[in-house]
Protein backbone atom coordinates (compact mmCIF):
# COMPACT_ATOMS: atom_id res chain seq x y z
CA UNK A 1 0.00 0.00 0.00
CA UNK A 2 2.77 2.00 0.65
CA UNK A 3 4.73 1.89 -2.61
CA UNK A 4 1.16 2.26 -4.25
CA UNK A 5 0.85 5.65 -2.05
CA UNK A 6 4.31 7.23 -3.17
CA UNK A 7 3.73 5.67 -6.81
CA UNK A 8 0.36 7.60 -6.78
CA UNK A 9 1.65 10.80 -5.60
CA UNK A 10 4.59 10.93 -8.08
CA UNK A 11 2.30 10.04 -11.24
CA UNK A 12 -0.32 13.02 -9.46
CA UNK A 13 2.68 15.84 -9.27
CA UNK A 14 3.58 15.15 -12.93
CA UNK A 15 -0.44 15.54 -13.97
CA UNK A 16 -0.05 18.29 -12.55
CA UNK A 17 3.23 20.08 -13.88
CA UNK A 18 2.40 19.57 -17.41
CA UNK A 19 4.35 15.70 -17.19
CA UNK A 20 7.71 14.91 -17.72
CA UNK A 21 8.67 16.69 -20.67
CA UNK A 22 7.75 20.32 -18.43
CA UNK A 23 10.09 19.59 -16.12
CA UNK A 24 13.78 20.33 -16.29
CA UNK A 25 15.78 18.45 -13.56
CA UNK A 26 14.33 17.62 -9.84
CA UNK A 27 15.58 17.46 -6.06
CA UNK A 28 14.13 17.41 -3.31
CA UNK A 29 15.27 18.56 0.66
CA UNK A 30 14.14 17.09 3.92
CA UNK A 31 10.03 17.90 3.10
CA UNK A 32 9.90 18.93 -0.83
CA UNK A 33 10.41 18.02 -3.96
CA UNK A 34 11.80 20.67 -6.03
CA UNK A 35 11.55 20.79 -10.18
CA UNK A 36 12.95 23.16 -12.28
CA UNK A 37 9.89 23.74 -14.53
CA UNK A 38 10.23 24.63 -18.17
CA UNK A 39 6.74 26.53 -18.90
CA UNK A 40 5.03 28.00 -15.57
CA UNK A 41 1.63 28.16 -17.20
CA UNK A 42 1.01 24.30 -17.77
CA UNK A 43 1.40 23.76 -13.90
CA UNK A 44 -2.10 23.26 -11.93
CA UNK A 45 -1.39 24.73 -8.55
CA UNK A 46 -5.03 23.99 -7.18
CA UNK A 47 -4.41 20.75 -8.60
CA UNK A 48 -1.36 19.85 -6.35
CA UNK A 49 -2.01 21.45 -3.70
CA UNK A 50 -5.48 18.81 -3.86
CA UNK A 51 -3.19 15.67 -4.07
CA UNK A 52 -3.45 13.94 -1.27
CA UNK A 53 -0.02 13.94 0.39
CA UNK A 54 0.62 17.04 -0.73
CA UNK A 55 0.72 19.47 2.48
CA UNK A 56 1.35 22.48 0.29
CA UNK A 57 2.73 23.94 -2.87
CA UNK A 58 5.43 27.01 -2.38
CA UNK A 59 6.69 28.93 -5.80
CA UNK A 60 10.40 30.22 -5.77
CA UNK A 61 13.10 29.72 -8.47
CA UNK A 62 12.47 25.83 -8.12
CA UNK A 63 8.49 24.51 -7.88
CA UNK A 64 8.33 23.16 -4.38
CA UNK A 65 5.78 20.71 -3.40
CA UNK A 66 5.32 20.01 0.30
CA UNK A 67 5.25 16.33 1.34
CA UNK A 68 6.98 15.93 4.42
CA UNK A 69 9.97 13.75 5.94
CA UNK A 70 10.26 9.99 5.37
CA UNK A 71 7.53 10.42 2.50
CA UNK A 72 9.64 12.76 0.14
CA UNK A 73 12.92 10.82 -0.69
CA UNK A 74 10.54 8.03 -1.82
CA UNK A 75 8.70 10.11 -3.82
CA UNK A 76 11.51 12.39 -5.84
CA UNK A 77 13.34 8.79 -6.20
CA UNK A 78 10.30 7.42 -8.07
CA UNK A 79 9.89 10.71 -10.19
CA UNK A 80 12.95 10.12 -11.33
CA UNK A 81 13.15 6.68 -12.16
CA UNK A 82 10.21 7.47 -13.71
CA UNK A 83 12.19 9.08 -16.58
CA UNK A 84 15.30 7.24 -16.38
CA UNK A 85 17.67 9.65 -14.99
CA UNK A 86 18.98 10.54 -11.04
CA UNK A 87 18.34 13.45 -8.86
CA UNK A 88 20.09 16.39 -10.29
CA UNK A 89 20.24 15.06 -13.56
CA UNK A 90 18.35 16.82 -16.96
CA UNK A 91 15.43 15.07 -18.08
CA UNK A 92 14.98 13.89 -21.62
CA UNK A 93 12.21 15.16 -23.33
CA UNK A 94 9.43 13.29 -24.62
CA UNK A 95 10.52 13.32 -28.62
CA UNK A 96 14.20 12.13 -27.26
CA UNK A 97 15.17 16.07 -27.04
CA UNK A 98 17.27 17.59 -24.49
CA UNK A 99 15.17 19.52 -22.04
CA UNK A 100 17.67 21.99 -21.68
CA UNK A 101 17.15 22.45 -25.42
CA UNK A 102 13.31 22.61 -25.35
CA UNK A 103 13.92 24.82 -22.17
CA UNK A 104 15.82 27.14 -24.53
CA UNK A 105 13.66 26.91 -27.39
CA UNK A 106 10.47 28.04 -25.16
CA UNK A 107 12.39 30.76 -23.64
CA UNK A 108 13.75 32.38 -27.02
CA UNK A 109 9.95 31.75 -28.53
CA UNK A 110 8.72 33.62 -25.47
CA UNK A 111 11.78 36.39 -26.15
CA UNK A 112 11.11 36.81 -29.81
CA UNK A 113 7.21 37.27 -28.77
CA UNK A 114 8.18 39.70 -26.16
CA UNK A 115 10.36 41.84 -28.74
CA UNK A 116 8.29 41.74 -31.90
CA UNK A 117 7.72 45.61 -32.55
CA UNK A 118 4.15 46.81 -32.67
CA UNK A 119 3.22 48.97 -35.60
CA UNK A 120 4.10 52.04 -34.02
CA UNK A 121 7.43 50.73 -33.21
CA UNK A 122 7.99 49.65 -36.89
CA UNK A 123 6.81 53.31 -37.96
CA UNK A 124 9.82 54.82 -35.58
CA UNK A 125 12.35 52.03 -36.56
CA UNK A 126 11.18 52.84 -40.52
CA UNK A 127 11.63 56.48 -40.07
CA UNK A 128 14.86 55.98 -37.84
CA UNK A 129 16.26 54.22 -40.93
CA UNK A 130 15.32 56.67 -43.62
CA UNK A 131 16.71 59.44 -41.51
CA UNK A 132 19.84 58.87 -39.33
CA UNK A 133 22.03 58.86 -42.17
CA UNK A 134 21.17 62.02 -42.86
CA UNK A 135 21.75 63.79 -39.53
CA UNK A 136 25.30 64.60 -40.59
CA UNK A 137 24.04 66.85 -43.45
CA UNK A 138 21.10 68.38 -41.20
CA UNK A 139 23.62 69.54 -38.69
CA UNK A 140 26.16 70.80 -41.20
CA UNK A 141 23.36 72.68 -43.44
CA UNK A 142 22.08 74.04 -40.10
CA UNK A 143 25.40 75.15 -39.05
CA UNK A 144 25.80 77.03 -42.13
CA UNK A 145 22.45 78.59 -42.45
CA UNK A 146 22.57 79.83 -38.77
CA UNK A 147 26.50 81.54 -39.81
CA UNK A 148 25.07 83.14 -42.90
CA UNK A 149 22.05 84.85 -40.52
CA UNK A 150 24.56 85.43 -38.46
CA UNK A 151 26.71 87.27 -40.79
CA UNK A 152 23.95 89.01 -42.30
CA UNK A 153 22.74 90.35 -39.26
CA UNK A 154 26.41 92.18 -38.56
CA UNK A 155 26.23 93.62 -41.77
CA UNK A 156 22.93 94.78 -41.99
CA UNK A 157 24.06 96.15 -38.29
CA UNK A 158 26.77 97.57 -40.11
CA UNK A 159 29.39 96.12 -37.88
CA UNK A 160 30.67 93.97 -41.11
CA UNK A 161 31.56 96.02 -44.29
CA UNK A 162 28.87 94.89 -46.90
CA UNK A 163 31.25 95.24 -49.85
CA UNK A 164 33.15 92.68 -48.34
CA UNK A 165 30.80 89.89 -46.76
CA UNK A 166 28.00 90.07 -48.97
CA UNK A 167 29.47 87.48 -51.58
CA UNK A 168 30.54 85.27 -48.51
CA UNK A 169 27.49 85.14 -47.57
CA UNK A 170 26.14 84.63 -50.46
CA UNK A 171 28.41 81.47 -50.91
CA UNK A 172 27.22 80.28 -47.31
CA UNK A 173 23.31 80.29 -48.78
CA UNK A 174 24.18 78.70 -52.01
CA UNK A 175 26.04 75.98 -50.04
CA UNK A 176 23.20 75.40 -47.39
CA UNK A 177 20.79 75.27 -50.31
CA UNK A 178 22.42 72.59 -51.79
CA UNK A 179 22.88 70.70 -49.01
CA UNK A 180 18.81 70.74 -48.59
CA UNK A 181 18.28 69.33 -51.98
CA UNK A 182 20.91 66.82 -51.34
CA UNK A 183 18.57 66.18 -48.85
CA UNK A 184 15.21 66.19 -50.98
CA UNK A 185 16.90 63.51 -52.83
CA UNK A 186 18.81 60.83 -50.57
CA UNK A 187 15.45 61.23 -48.22
CA UNK A 188 13.54 60.05 -51.46
CA UNK A 189 16.26 57.31 -52.00
CA UNK A 190 16.40 55.75 -48.59
CA UNK A 191 12.39 55.97 -48.11
CA UNK A 192 12.25 53.68 -51.58
CA UNK A 193 15.29 51.29 -50.00
CA UNK A 194 12.64 51.42 -46.85
CA UNK A 195 9.53 50.72 -48.30
CA UNK A 196 11.02 48.06 -51.05
CA UNK A 197 10.75 50.30 -53.66
CA UNK A 198 13.62 51.60 -57.06
CA UNK A 199 16.07 53.70 -54.91
CA UNK A 200 16.52 56.01 -58.18
CA UNK A 201 13.13 56.27 -58.58
CA UNK A 202 12.74 57.99 -55.37
CA UNK A 203 15.76 59.81 -55.75
CA UNK A 204 13.44 61.28 -58.68
CA UNK A 205 10.90 62.24 -56.55
CA UNK A 206 12.95 63.50 -54.21
CA UNK A 207 14.60 65.91 -56.70
CA UNK A 208 11.25 66.58 -58.49
CA UNK A 209 10.01 67.94 -55.13
CA UNK A 210 12.44 70.98 -55.82
CA UNK A 211 10.20 72.42 -58.46
CA UNK A 212 13.46 73.82 -59.79
CA UNK A 213 12.19 73.53 -63.69
CA UNK A 214 9.16 75.55 -62.24
CA UNK A 215 9.05 79.44 -63.91
CA UNK A 216 7.88 82.12 -60.52
CA UNK A 217 6.33 84.12 -62.63
CA UNK A 218 4.02 81.30 -63.85
CA UNK A 219 4.14 78.56 -60.78
CA UNK A 220 2.11 75.44 -60.87
CA UNK A 221 -1.04 75.59 -58.62
CA UNK A 222 -1.78 73.34 -55.27
CA UNK A 223 -4.60 70.99 -56.80
CA UNK A 224 -5.63 70.89 -53.11
CA UNK A 225 -6.79 74.83 -52.68
CA UNK A 226 -5.55 76.45 -55.79
CA UNK A 227 -2.31 78.31 -54.24
CA UNK A 228 0.59 78.94 -56.03
CA UNK A 229 3.16 76.27 -55.67
CA UNK A 230 7.04 76.69 -54.46
CA UNK A 231 10.08 74.66 -54.64
CA UNK A 232 10.28 72.34 -51.93
CA UNK A 233 6.55 73.02 -50.56
CA UNK A 234 6.03 69.46 -49.76
CA UNK A 235 8.96 68.50 -47.89
CA UNK A 236 10.88 66.25 -46.58
CA UNK A 237 7.76 63.91 -45.26
CA UNK A 238 6.17 65.12 -48.64
CA UNK A 239 8.74 62.97 -50.26
CA UNK A 240 8.06 59.94 -48.04
CA UNK A 241 4.46 60.11 -48.84
CA UNK A 242 4.97 59.92 -52.28
CA UNK A 243 7.46 57.36 -52.16
CA UNK A 244 5.25 55.59 -50.05
CA UNK A 245 2.63 55.35 -52.75
CA UNK A 246 4.63 53.46 -55.36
Amino acid sequence: MAEEKIARIAREIYENVGGTQNVKKLIHCMTRVRMTIIDDSKVNLAGLKAIDGVMGVVEDETLQVVIGPGTVNKVAQAMVETVGVRLGETFPSAEGQSIDDLMAKTKSEAKEKYNKPSKFKAVLNTISKIFVPLIPAFVGAGLIGGLASVLGNLVTAGTLDAATWTQFITVLKIIQSGIFSYLAIYVGINSAQEFGATPSLGGVIGAVSLLTGMNPEAPLKNIFNGSALSAGQGGIIGVIFAVWLL
